[in-house]
């Protein structure tokens, strides 16, 4: 194992986001996913979803899961595509699970 590499929940939450760059406390879901779509974000995973179609049948009542949702941008879009889809998150920043929950 190298011993330049760390990862773990104290960590993340520590390090990662020690500056809280996100501000998700005092955040609106409006406001954050607005930003998040204004630089990119939305468009690429349209696309990685619209190339995935050609493999993935998203129209069979499936069940979708995101390791690492943080503040859950991706899993929020994909819900307002694939509404009939049932989703999980799992996420390590205990602020961006309760902002998550919020929404």
């Amino acid at each position: 194992m190298n011993d330049n590499f760390e990862y773990s929940k104290e960590w993340y939450s520590n390090v990662y986001h020690a500056q809280n760059q996100y501000r998700l406390p005092e955040r609106e879901y409006t406001e954050l996913m607005e930003e998040w779509a204004a630089v990119g974000y939305k468009e690429r995973l349209y696309g990685v979803l619209n190339a995935s179609e050609q493999f993935i049948d998203f129209n069979n009542g499936k069940t979708a899961c995101e390791i690492g949702c943080h503040h859950g941008k991706s899993i929020f879009w994909m819900c307002e595509r694939y509404s009939h889809i049932s989703y999980n998150a799992f996420g390590f920043l205990p602020v961006a699970i309760e902002w998550c929950k919020k929404w």
